[in-house]
């Protein structure tokens, strides 16, 4: 299924007013092939399919526009096919969408796709591919993370950032890992990024209270860059804001 939602201009504008309103910025989602996952119905061994749901909302023009992205796919759908997939289906949508062409001489296990302007990303994924969400330039304004939906499974939630300071020309990395337990919901899981991220003297806050966004370290350097990626078979939901 995918929907295509057009937002008044009036709506728009209150958004673009507003004290909180979200600004644009290129994403790049990532994807790469696991091991194919065999389910057994009665006695027949049957191949899982994927299982997607995409939704991201971007600036075309002088319009907000958003995007939702939920399908399900053949076995042995590939990291490369969904992304020309989801290139494909974007800029028909009017979205500013760069997907490398994968080397098809070679076998691809890993494919990618960059959504320019982009407002907030939102990625859930079932069966044997996983993504990664990269925001190139800069820090999230939000990141919540969501519980499976359709297949309950442990995970690890890692994050790997660039932090620079304003006034210095060193760049260093950050690099988080957050254990997903069943049953944790989006403010646990906020909470823990909270500590996780003061261990490391990265200050942060914690909007609505489930969710999580980085500010700067104790020593004033900022989040330039930061890769999302959720390790595991559970079905977690990412959605970023920009």
């Amino acid at each position: 299924m995918v929907r295509l939602l057009r937002l008044p201009a009036a709506f728009l504008l209150l958004a673009l007013l507003a004290p909180s309103a979200l600004a644009q910025s290129m994403v790049q989602l990532s994807f790469r092939d696991l091991a194919p996952a065999v389910a057994t119905t009665g006695e027949t061994p049957v191949l899982e399919p994927v299982r997607i749901e995409i939704e991201a909302g971007a600036k075309i023009g002088e319009e907000s526009r958003q995007i939702l992205l939920s399908l399900q796919l053949a076995p042995g759908t590939t990291a490369a096919d969904l992304c020309e997939l989801i290139a494909k289906r974007y800029e028909r949508a009017g979205f500013d969408v760069l997907a490398p062409s994968p080397d098809r001489r070679t076998v691809a296990t890993r494919g990618t796709v960059f959504l320019m302007d982009a407002l907030f990303v939102n990625m859930r994924l079932l069966g044997p591919i996983a993504g990664t969400l990269t925001t190139c330039e800069g820090a999230p304004k939000s990141l919540r993370v969501r519980p499976p939906s359709a297949r309950s499974a442990a995970g690890n939630l890692t994050l790997v950032g660039t932090l620079k300071h304003p006034s210095k020309d060193e760049v260093e990395l950050l690099n988080m890992v957050v254990p997903l337990k069943v049953g944790m919901h989006p403010a646990q899981i906020s909470e823990k990024l909270h500590t996780t991220a003061m261990e490391r003297k990265l200050l942060s806050e914690r909007p609505q209270g489930d969710s999580w966004q980085p500010v700067r370290t104790t020593e004033g350097a900022l989040v330039t860059g930061l890769t999302i990626d959720i390790e595991g078979r559970g079905d977690w939901r990412l959605e970023v804001k920009l």
